[in-house]
């Protein structure tokens, strides 16, 4: 799986200064919610979106006309060229448009809103558990969340992955002790205590809210030699919490 926090966001719209990670969009396709993670490099836009209701991951290639706002998306996933299309145009921070069929045979209105709410209001406790059962080796990996937030201050977090492979117990896991919270521009970011200056890999996990969902991204959480924070062949998962029921599930 493609890593959020691996996508960098070069060029804001219309000359805005650069961040540290992608356009996040939120909104609704049809009245379906959906979140978006999106680069953009001149006039080309590429990443990744997601139905919140399954968290699977959908590629983004496109193309945008920053004279007036006009931009176009094909999507695809793993084996299909392409498996829609979205039109639109954006200004002020809302993205508008419609999302079709290859064939035409389903027309979809959406409207996203660029996301740069950093939860400073938030309070919320969450303790889910997502399973996933691999069929073909016969075990389940499970991926357990847990986070307590005051008014955007962050003051229990854990997260931890376990995945029994075979005759080896593979773990993961991340503490609060672990981890600083730092100012963000989106959502609530935590990055790893011993984060070196300048190195390649910055250990972080931000949170994004919408009115129903949580979307927690991991980000580099394992070291050059695979066991910062992971041991053996293990890895994180982005998860996607559904505030309402309480339930997580891994994105895939």
């Amino acid at each position: 799986m493609r890593k959020a926090g691996q996508i960098a966001l070069l060029a804001t719209l219309f000359g805005a200064p650069a961040a540290a990670h992608p356009l996040y969009l939120t909104g609704e396709i049809g009245t379906l919610p959906v979140l978006l993670m999106v680069e953009q490099n001149g006039s080309k836009l590429s990443g990744y979106y997601y139905y919140l209701r399954n968290g699977k991951e959908i590629a983004l290639e496109g193309k945008i006309d920053t004279a007036d706002g006009s931009f176009a998306f094909d999507e695809h996933t793993i084996g299909n060229p392409k498996t829609g299309s979205f039109k639109g145009t954006v200004a002020q921070g809302q993205w508008r448009g419609t999302w079709q069929k290859p064939d035409g045979s389903q027309l979809l209105t959406f409207t996203l809103q660029e996301n740069t709410d950093a939860l400073t209001g938030l309070s919320t406790q969450v303790d889910c558990t997502a399973k996933l059962a691999d069929k073909k080796f016969g075990y389940i990996a499970a991926t357990t969340f847990r986070l307590t937030a005051t008014k955007g201050e962050v003051k229990r977090f854990s997260m931890a992955v376990t995945s029994p492979f075979k005759d080896e117990r593979l773990d993961c896991k991340l503490r609060r002790e672990d981890m600083v919270q730092v100012k963000s521009d989106a959502g609530l970011l935590l990055e790893a205590k011993d984060n070196v200056e300048g190195a390649l890999r910055r250990c972080a996990v931000r949170i994004l809210a919408t009115a129903n969902h949580f979307y927690v991204s991991v980000d580099d959480c394992k070291a050059a030699n695979e066991t910062w924070f992971c041991g053996g062949h293990a890895s994180w998962t982005d998860l996607i919490v559904d505030r309402k029921q309480g339930t997580c599930k891994r994105v895939e």
